[in-house]
């Protein structure tokens, strides 16, 4: 990942895995993402899963997490009006279609972060949906009501309605764009368990079911051979 290195976390901790932040002028004492942290010590604790899946869900989270930084240095962050579920959207075709991307967003940031790589929408839906919407749960439920997240406020305060408190007080300012956060996580976590964060991908597999046949392509270089293929003869027997 271009900003954050995922690590195992000592022996002393009670989290698994631990993100540390890469970027330069950040202090050594907040490098590590809190929230990362709260985040991979509840699914040891409440979920009990194993090491690999511990660490399958990590990877997915922390890599959400570097999309999430990454397009707060793009011009888009300040088109977002506090709405993470535009984030979320670009964050499903960066995903799925890599560098050829229709979304603007998602396709700029395969360029930047150099993606090569895609996924199905059967682990979008499944893997990826659980590891961001539990993070998500996660980010939204912490104790402290004035917590300004360092990674989402970098993304939510470029938008034209923060930039205009800038003559708040900067404790106000804090409090006012910790709620801000909290409610724009809030918003972008699905009420119903029927409902997904990535809708698309979602429905999408659930209508291609779960054949492992697929459709493959004759090869173009073979399609010559067809029409030297001796024609078949008639049976010369008759039905009665």
């Amino acid at each position: 990942m271009k900003n954050f290195i995922l690590v195992e976390a000592p022996a002393s901790r009670r989290e698994p895995f631990l993100l540390i932040h890469l970027s330069p002028g950040i202090a050594d004492t907040n490098r590590e993402v809190e929230q990362f942290s709260r985040f991979t010590r509840w699914m040891s604790e409440t979920k009990g899963y194993s090491y690999h899946t511990l660490k399958s869900y990590a990877d997915r989270a922390a890599l959400f997490l570097n999309f999430v930084f990454e397009a707060s240095k793009t011009k888009h962050a300040i088109d977002i009006n506090h709405d993470l579920s535009q984030i979320l959207h670009s964050y499903q075709d960066y995903l799925l279609f890599g560098k050829d991307a229709g979304d603007d967003l998602a396709k700029t940031l395969a360029d930047t972060l150099d993606r090569n790589s895609t996924i199905s929408r059967e682990t979008l839906s499944q893997n990826d949906e659980n590891a961001v919407k539990w993070f998500l749960e996660v980010c939204a439920s912490h104790p402290d009501k004035d917590y300004v997240d360092p990674i989402f406020s970098k993304l939510l305060s470029k938008a034209p309605e923060f930039r205009t408190k800038a003559e708040i007080s900067a404790i106000n300012r804090n409090s006012w764009l910790a709620g801000t956060i909290r409610n724009s996580l809030q918003a972008s976590i699905p009420s119903r368990k029927t409902e997904k964060i990535f809708a698309y991908a979602a429905r999408r597999a659930a209508r291609n079911g779960n054949n492992p046949y697929k459709t493959i392509a004759y090869p173009i270089e073979k399609a010559g051979d067809l029409l030297t293929l001796e024609k078949r003869k008639r049976s010369s027997f008759k039905v009665l």
